[in-house]
């Protein structure tokens, strides 16, 4: 953080390092990640879907989200990007 944001405060490197990790997990590898994420693009219907929403997908996946609001996400991924 301190090389990306040099001149940023520490109350601001303390939010932007908040969302980062919201999008990291802990005790998992990078592999593991793209793992989760070329199983999701394994369904067809899921292709058009862009590399940064089926990250998120695979986050909340690896965070533990239900079945059924993993199903929802990916639903709306869908409708969004395959009109």
């Amino acid at each position: 953080m301190r090389e990306v944001y040099p001149n940023e405060s520490a109350a601001n490197r303390g939010a932007v390092q908040a969302q980062v990790n919201r999008l990291m997990i802990a005790g998992f590898h990078m592999s593991d990640i793209v793992q989760q994420i070329d199983h999701f693009y394994a369904d067809s219907s899921n292709l058009r879907v862009p590399a940064v929403d089926a990250y998120k997908y695979a986050m909340k996946k690896m965070h533990g989200t239900n079945q059924q609001e993993l199903e929802n996400y990916e639903a709306i991924l869908r409708k969004t990007y395959n009109r």
